[in-house]
């Protein structure tokens, strides 16, 4: 005879497990918000909460967000959890900025301190469910977090807590910041700040930065679809008119399509390279010599240089002849 367990662990068996999956939804709205974690990320300022209010305004009176229908069979009320000071008035005032005059949202707010244990979270759980929401947006993820954003054990906490909500079939979106790493030629990180955990706990990431126009590229990714990315011009208030869409075999091409252009200028780079040491290479000059030279001529490292003449790019295209010459291959 076989005793009954209670699972500590919502055991499911195969047919019950194909069943939740069959009745699962995807999107909240398609291919912008998960209906489980959702986390949109970019610089400070760059206009995240008010896409967060246009959101919030289209959920709750069945208006088009970003150009995608939003579910009109479901009545939502949001729990918008805020952590900078007036966070409440500014997300109140957006919203109200964009649905008509009489309408009152069904809109909370909760003030969000930084989640310091297991408890917290599940207070904030319970006032949430008490009070019917939803759908909840924490803004932001830095201020939440009970400790450094770059370690493991504070990403993990907030992310359990997230998940007392998409568990229960709350779908969670996170206001968050973009890393400030930047490569010499200026380029931007897209990665979200801290944690690696970050990007691998949620299951829909959207990317927000400016362009040289100003306007926001939306760049949507995760574990759902392909990525995709959107245009949109920053109006009044929280307002946005979508103006290009890219697909993701757009975008594939056009990332081949920069790979090409990256690896062509490379190679007419070498090329100058080869025909400069041909030219002003002494004769019985080393490998090491000529690196040196090159890092004097053309910037950068003698170590990269000597790496490239002995087994790289330059070893290629040049050689010393028998007299010890540099002559080209």
């Amino acid at each position: 005879m076989t005793t009954a367990v209670a699972s500590r662990f919502n055991r499911l068996t195969h047919k019950e497990a194909l069943m939740e999956a069959d009745a699962r939804e995807t999107w909240l709205v398609d291919g912008l918000i998960s209906a489980t974690s959702t986390l949109v990320y970019g610089e400070a300022k760059v206009g995240k909460s008010f896409l967060m209010s246009a959101m919030i305004a289209a959920l709750v009176s069945g208006d088009d967000y970003l150009g995608r229908s939003v579910p009109q069979d479901r009545e939502l009320s949001v729990a918008v959890c805020w952590t900078d000071d007036g966070g409440a008035g500014d997300y109140a005032s957006q919203i109200r900025g964009v649905l008509p005059e009489e309408v009152q949202p069904p809109v909370d707010y909760y003030m969000l301190p930084a989640m310091r244990c297991h408890d917290d979270w599940q207070a904030l759980y319970e006032e949430v469910i008490s009070n019917g929401n939803t759908l909840v947006v924490i803004d932001n993820l830095t201020q939440a977090l009970n400790g450094s954003i770059n370690h493991d054990e504070p990403v993990r906490d907030f992310f359990d807590g997230v998940r007392l909500f998409t568990r229960s079939g709350i779908p969670v979106v996170i206001v968050g910041h973009s890393s400030d790493k930047s490569g010499d030629s200026g380029w931007k990180s897209d990665k979200p700040m801290g944690n690696s955990a970050i990007s691998q706990s949620v299951r829909w990431r959207c990317f927000v930065k400016r362009s040289r126009k100003g306007n926001l590229t939306l760049t949507f990714s995760g574990n759902y679809a392909e990525s995709h990315e959107i245009t949109v011009k920053h109006g009044a208030g929280a307002r946005f008119e979508v103006i290009d869409e890219k697909s993701a075999d757009t975008l594939k091409s056009a990332g081949e399509a920069k790979k090409r252009d990256r690896d062509s200028s490379k190679l007419a780079e070498v090329e100058e390279m080869a025909d400069w040491i041909v030219e002003n290479a002494p004769a019985g000059s080393s490998q090491r010599d000529v690196a040196g030279l090159l890092a004097d001529k053309f910037g950068g490292s003698a170590g990269t240089y000597q790496s490239s003449l002995s087994r790289r790019d330059l070893s290629g295209l040049v050689r010393k002849d028998a007299h010890g010459v540099w002559v080209r291959r």
